[in-house]
């Protein structure tokens, strides 16, 4: 059998299905040991799982080249570099049934333009980007779409949503429904914080924004300057407020294939031989 997981805190029970003959491939999608996430105990808890795990695992990849680095020192074996995908045809018709939705085309009306954020809410956003920008551009609302990642309650960004007008919080989305929600907006943003709050991981979501042809900007954070000709990427605010207010972007277009996870996963099937 083959058993897959990216788990360090699974460490006894991927040793015991290695004792029993399974083949073990683990992911490191993001790495727990630098979390900011998790406590120092339990960083630490996950980096002697990683320890162990890349000692007796068949087939291990990591998600960033600067996690890769990272596990490097910790193991002689190759980690392979598979970065985030999507699957193209993970979408549905039936915004109906979502009730976020319903509620931004109920919000959205009262607005000249609309800029979406789609993933998990809490330090890692800049609310001092968020704020600026929001009080800058009146006429565009700005929403963000995703539940508080555990231990990161942005107090400040709490605030905005309590008393922005322009800022709406929804509701995290089943992720059948994130494309159709991805559709609702005019601008596609990521306003995180660089630095401190990053967790070296690979940006999932700027691949799904990247999948409905629509202008993106993003601060510097890792995994975004590759692709610096298809998107706008800064942290000065006066370039973000410009981009938003003004149109300041050109019509470029991706191929979503290049970021499938039939293409992302090719080296790892080769691998394990399947």
């Amino acid at each position: 059998y083959l058993v897959y997981s990216n788990n360090p805190f699974a460490v006894e029970l991927l040793e015991q299905l290695k004792k029993y003959g399974c083949k073990i491939y683990f992911d490191i999608m993001d790495n727990f040991a630098i979390h900011p996430s998790l406590c120092q105990s339990e960083r630490e808890a996950a980096l002697r799982g990683y320890n162990k795990i890349l000692t007796f695992a068949d087939c291990i990849s990591a998600n960033s080249q600067q996690t890769c680095d990272f596990m490097a020192k910790y193991s002689s074996k190759k980690i392979f570099l598979v970065k985030n995908g999507v699957f193209l045809n993970n979408e549905t018709n039936q915004i109906k049934d979502c009730p976020q939705i319903k509620q931004l085309l109920s919000k959205k009306t009262r607005f000249s333009k609309t800029v979406g954020y789609v993933g998990k809410l809490g330090k890692r956003l800049d609310e001092n980007i968020i704020k600026e920008i929001s009080d800058k551009c009146k006429e565009t609302l700005f929403v963000f779409v995703g539940p508080y990642l555990t231990g990161q309650i942005n107090d400040n960004l709490i605030y905005l949503f309590k008393n922005s007008s322009n800022v709406l919080h929804l509701d995290g989305i089943p992720s059948a429904y994130v494309y159709s929600m991805l559709d609702q907006f005019d601008i596609l943003m990521i306003p995180h914080s660089v630095g401190k709050n990053e967790n070296g991981g690979d940006p999932l979501k700027l691949y799904q924004y990247m999948t409905r042809s629509k202008p993106i900007i993003t601060t510097p954070i890792l995994g975004v300057e590759e692709f610096k000709d298809y998107i706008k990427i800064t942290s000065d605010v006066q370039q973000w407020i410009e981009f938003i207010e003004n149109d300041c972007y050109e019509d470029k277009i991706i191929d979503s294939n290049e970021f499938a996870w039939e293409t992302r996963i090719k080296p790892i099937i080769s691998e394990i031989n399947l």
